[in-house]
This record gives structure tokens, sequence and C-alpha cells, in this order.
């Protein structure tokens, strides 16, 4: 009776033992679809545009540049005014490039300037002292 008893445990440990075996292989064919499918070259470029899309530091980063530039283009216009001059030019150019990195490289300090320009242009606007 021992040995029918045995027998039978085995036979169940077996078919146990082949069930998980089966599933363990359907697991490892699924996670490998998986790393395939990410390592897909289009993935790849999806998958670090969207990572650059969500980067904060890179929108910080764009925004100070962008507001720089203006900045730079605005006063060079201002400096220049139609001028023919190339000296004048010149001038402008680099006074344009000066304005803006000291405005890219110091955004902060250009926000509360900004900042400050916009609540004077509120009140001249409003009327209040």
């Amino acid at each position: 009776m021992l040995a029918k008893k045995t027998e039978t445990d085995l036979e169940e440990a077996i078919l146990l033992l082949e069930t998980k075996k089966l599933e363990d292989e359907q697991m490892l064919k699924d996670q490998f679809h998986i790393v395939y499918d990410s390592l897909k070259p289009l993935n790849i470029i999806h998958k670090a545009i969207s990572q650059i899309a969500e980067s904060k530091q890179l929108k910080t980063d764009l925004l100070n540049l962008s507001v720089g530039l203006t900045v730079g283009y605005l006063s060079e216009k201002l400096l220049v005014r139609g001028s023919h001059s190339p000296i004048k030019k010149l001038l402008g150019s680099a006074v344009m490039v000066g304005v803006t990195n000291v405005i890219a490289q110091n955004p902060d300090v250009t926000r509360m300037a900004g900042l400050s320009i916009l609540r004077f242009l509120r009140k001249k606007i409003s009327g209040k002292p």
C-alpha cells in the first residue's frame, strides 16, 4: 500500500512540476517579447523624446534661453535703430550676445526683475500709487 501512495504522490508532483514548467516558459516568452519591443529603435527614440518632453529642467532652460534671446534681440534693435554704421551694428550684436548670456545665466534675477516691471505697469495702468 505504501508503494502505491508514493507512486501517486510522485505522479502528482511530476504533474505539478510540468505545469509550473509550462507557466515559467510562458512567463519567459512574455518577458522576452517585452524586452524585444523595448529595444526596437523606434521605441527607444519614442521613449527618449517622451523623457525629454517631461524634463522640467529642460523646459526651464529653454524658457530662460528664449527670454534671454528675446531681450537681447530687443536691446540690439533699440541700440542700432536702423543705423547703417557697421560699428554701431557690431556694438549692437555684442550687446545682444552679452544681454542674452547674462539673462540666460541668471534666470532668478531676470524673473524677479520681470515681476517688478509687471507690478509697476499694473500700478500705472490701474492708477494706484
